[in-house]
């Protein structure tokens, strides 16, 4: 079974596997690329050949998280105490 990736504009649109000629299937327009085995899904990028994974996503620093969390407990704390002395 081969698994092909569809290429639009540098990049990975689709990935499928089939047992058929992706030739038999798709137009050769379509751009196509069999993946030869590597791990490829839709976002990879396709340069010269290769196939590059996206980079990773980056997590907003814990710190910033705990500061943010601190500042809003801080500001529902000054909610609740205006209401009881409302």
């Amino acid at each position: 079974m081969g698994i092909f990736a569809r290429i639009e504009n540098g990049v990975v649109a689709e990935v499928i596997a089939t047992e058929r000629d992706i030739g038999e299937l798709f137009h050769p327009a379509m751009g196509w690329v069999e993946t030869a085995g590597r791990e490829v899904a839709a976002g990879f990028a396709y340069v010269e050949g290769v196939f590059v994974a996206p980079p990773a996503e980056v997590a907003a620093p814990v710190v910033d998280t705990v500061a943010s969390l601190q500042a809003q407990i801080a500001e529902l704390a000054a909610r609740v105490a205006a209401l009881a002395n409302g």
